[in-house]
Formats: C-alpha cells, structure tokens, sequence
C-alpha cells in the first residue's frame, strides 16, 4: 500500500543534492599583490622617455587584462551558483503533476487497504462458520445427554501417563522383592516374573477406566447397567488376580521357584484367604491398591462421559485458532494502517520543507545577484586603483628627468564590467501546494477511518466471550 507514497517521497528526497553556495564566492582582490605581480613600479621607472600621451600603454593592457580574467572568472561562478539556486527552486515548486501522483498514490492505498480487510474478512468468515458449528453441536450433545457442567478440562496427560508407568514399574519392583526370596536368580529373575503380574494389574485397570467408567456415568440406564456389570466384573478380577498372585507367592517360597499349577488352583480354590505368609497378605494389598490406584489415574486422561471431552477439546479448538487468526488479522491490518499513514506523513513534511528550502534558494539566488553586483563594482574600483598608482609613478618619472607630467586621459571602468539582469522566478505554488497538503490528510483520515470501520469485522462470536468466561469461572 506505502509503496506509492515511498516511491514519491524517494522522488522528492532525491531532489536535494549538493550544498547550497557559499556567499564568500567573490572575494576580494589583493591589489598589492596584482601590483607586485604585474611589476608595475619597475615598468614606470623604466617607461622610455618622450613616450607619446596618446592611448593604453602596455601596462594599462595588462592591468585590464587582469581585471577581465578576474571578471570572467567571477562570471562563470556566478552562472554556474545562479543555475543551481534556480534548480533548486523548480524542483522544490509543487506542480499539477504532483498533486495527481499523491491522488494516485492515496486511492491506490485506500484499495490496498480494502482488498486486504477483504481477504482478512473472507477468512475470519470460514473460521467463524466452524466456531458456529462446533458451537452448535456442543450444544446439542449438552441437550441430548442432559449435561449441565463444563466438560472436564484434562490436565497434562503426559503427567498422567507418567504417573501409569511408575505405578507399573513400582509394583514390578516391589513384586519382584517379594519374589526374591524363592527364585534362584534372586532379585533379577522375580522381577521378570513380577513385571508379568503387573501388566496384568495395571492393563485391565486402564482399559476399564477408559470404556468401563463411560458406561458407568452415562444417562441412559441400560448403558449405565452394563457400567455396573463393567465395575463388578473388574472389581472381581483385581480381587480374584491379587489372592492368586498371593498364594502363588506361598508356593513360589515354599517350592524354591517351583509352583504346579493344579496345586496352585487347589490352594485358590479351597482356602482363597488362607495365606501362610504374611507378606502375601501385604503383597495382595498392595496389588489392589496400585489397580485402584491405576484406575483414577488413567481416568484423569479425558472426561468420563463419552465423547464429551472430544467435543469440548474441538470445540476449544476452533475458538483458540479464530481468536489467534483475529490477533494476527488485525496485527497485519494495524502494520499496513501504520506504514501507509507514515509515507504519508513523510510526504507532507517533505511537502512544507520544500516550502521553506524554496524560500531559502530565492533569497539565496537574491544574495549571489547582489555580491557579484558588488563583486563587479570591486574589480572596477580596482582597476581604477592599479591604474592610478601606474599613472602616478609615471608622472614622478617623467618629473625627475625634467619631462612635462604626461596628460593622461579620463579615468573610465571597463565596459565589460556591466550587471547582469536577474531573470524573473516560477508562480509561486502556494495553492498547489496546499491542496496537495489537504489530499494527504484526507487519505490519511480515509484509512484510519476504514481501519476503526473494518476491527468491528473481526469481533469474535458472543457464545465464545461467554465461552471464555465459563472456563474462567470453572477453574476458580
């Protein structure tokens, strides 16, 4: 959008090259030295006696020589001084042509402006429509399943299954110490044989709180009747696994590893609580405690209705990802306002600089006039001087050899030495100028306007505000 306005303010900017010139460009002759260069005593005292009184001599000549090299010099100054004064006032007059490129250059914003709201807006939309629908059908799973709490926020479940594998590798290692005692491995082989048992413990206790427990807390009765059955069967099980891994223990220590399994079943069957040792007891404790234990820990990986966790997660989701899109939508837009209204602000400061540089070259170009005026004025004094030294020590020559004083006649500037006509200067540009001042700030105003116009766009729907503040009640 700012490129046009960069591209014109580069333009104007590139204008000012090299310095303004110096008023010390003319400075004065050294007439001593002019003398002493062109020997001017000497050639008198040594002018041939009787020389006629008609016309220049050779050493007016050459004094008139001097003061035109001076003056042509001086001359060349001042065209090339007087060429880049009036330079820099056309270049720093506003013209038509530019009062068209800022018109070009602001519309061409005002469009880059709209186009990328627009395609800001066709986005924010399509995200919009999926907050909506997950809106809705987070809704309706509420109303079909009678739910009035917020689904369950699920915490790290990397903390979760961390906390399943220590509970795994702890029973494996407490099991293989109780184990320890009757294999010949010692504690390495009852630890192999403990990790067995484990995984027998800590698996169904996973798996029942992930499909037992839904069938458990559902509001249909008949689903909920089969997650009572769920909860015996399991409950059965870590009863019925925990006594058989005690009285394996007793047989375990008793058979010096070895255990037959009829025996094994015989013992279970007949006495199930009859446990010689009691660190069996302990062992099966400890079993259905690490199972129990398992149980909440694994329920804690999603909420326990059945696909209420999965909608509430999606549904948070969408609404995290248009929020995000909304942030960088008008992040974007605000960059693009900014820049846009920055090259503009450059050109109308670019704009009333040139005002006052014109202003400072035209009385720049009036000053250089009047000192090589002054410059020329100079050169004909001078001339005048050297002219009347030579003249006066010629006379006291001519004196002293007994001669008539030569007559000499009017003394007279050279006529080269004329001032130059100073030509007129540009319109002054003081209405282009300001109604091109008057076009920034409406461009300006136009684009601030359409940023505070298109942010009422990129509201997020009023069900997530509401959404959010639920979730901010529900943690506190």
């Amino acid at each position: 959008m700012q490129k046009a306005f960069k591209d014109l303010l580069e333009s104007l900017t590139g204008l000012r090259d090299g310095v303004l010139p110096s008023t010390q460009a003319f400075p004065p002759l050294d007439t001593a030295q002019i003398e002493r260069d062109l020997d001017i005593e000497r050639r008198a005292n040594e002018s041939p006696v009787g020389a006629a009184d008609d016309g220049f001599d050779v050493v007016e000549m050459d004094i008139l020589k001097e003061i035109e090299n001076r003056a042509r010099k001086g001359n060349e100054e001042y065209r090339t001084r007087l060429a880049l004064y009036e330079s820099r006032i056309r270049d720093a007059t506003a013209t038509a042509e530019l009062r068209v490129e800022i018109d070009a250059a602001g519309r061409a914003a005002i469009s880059d402006f709209e186009l990328l709201a627009t395609n800001h807006r066709n986005h924010l939309l399509a995200l919009r429509r999926e907050v909506d629908g997950r809106e809705a059908e987070y809704q309706q799973f509420r109303v079909t399943h009678h739910l009035d709490r917020l689904p369950r926020a699920v915490g790290s479940q990397l903390a979760m299954k961390l906390t399943l594998v220590v509970f795994f590798f702890m029973e494996t290692i407490v099991n293989g110490m109780f184990f320890a005692q009757g294999s010949e491995a010692g504690i390495i082989g009852g630890i192999m044989q403990a990790a067995v048992l484990s995984v027998l413990n800590v698996l169904p206790a996973v798996a029942f709180a992930m499909f037992g427990i839904p069938f458990l807390v559902h509001r249909r009765f008949v689903i909920k009747t089969v997650g009572v059955l769920l909860l015996l069967a399991y409950l059965a099980w870590l009863l019925a696994l925990n006594v058989l891994i005690a009285h394996f223990r007793d047989l375990f220590i008793a058979g010096s590893g070895h255990v037959e399994l009829n025996v094994l079943w015989q013992e279970v069957v007949s006495r199930p609580f009859g446990l010689k040792d009691a660190q069996s007891w302990l062992l099966a404790c400890l079993g259905i405690l690490v199972g129990l234990t398992s149980v909440y820990s694994a329920s804690k990986l999603d909420d326990p209705y059945w696909g209420y966790g999965e909608i509430g997660r999606n549904r948070e989701s969408t609404v995290h990802r248009f929020a995000d899109r909304k942030e960088e939508c008008l992040f974007e837009l605000g960059e693009r306002r900014n820049d846009a209204v920055a090259a503009m602000t450059d050109v109308m400061h670019e704009l009333r600089r040139y005002e006052y540089e014109r202003r400072l070259a035209t009385e720049g170009r009036l000053n250089l006039h009047a000192d090589f005026c002054s410059y020329l004025e100079h050169l004909g004094t001078s001339y005048c001087e050297l002219v009347a030294k030579y003249r006066g020590r010629l006379s006291r020559v001519r004196a002293a050899a007994g001669e008539d004083p030569r007559q000499f006649g009017p003394m007279r500037g050279p006529n080269f030495l004329v001032h130059p006509t100073l030509s007129a200067l540009p319109e002054i540009d003081g209405d282009i100028r300001r109604l091109a001042i008057e076009k920034l700030e409406y461009y300006i105003k136009t684009v601030n306007d359409g940023f505070s116009a298109h942010v009422q766009d990129y509201d997020v729907p009023a069900h997530a505000l509401n959404r959010k503040a639920e979730v901010g009640n529900a943690s506190s």
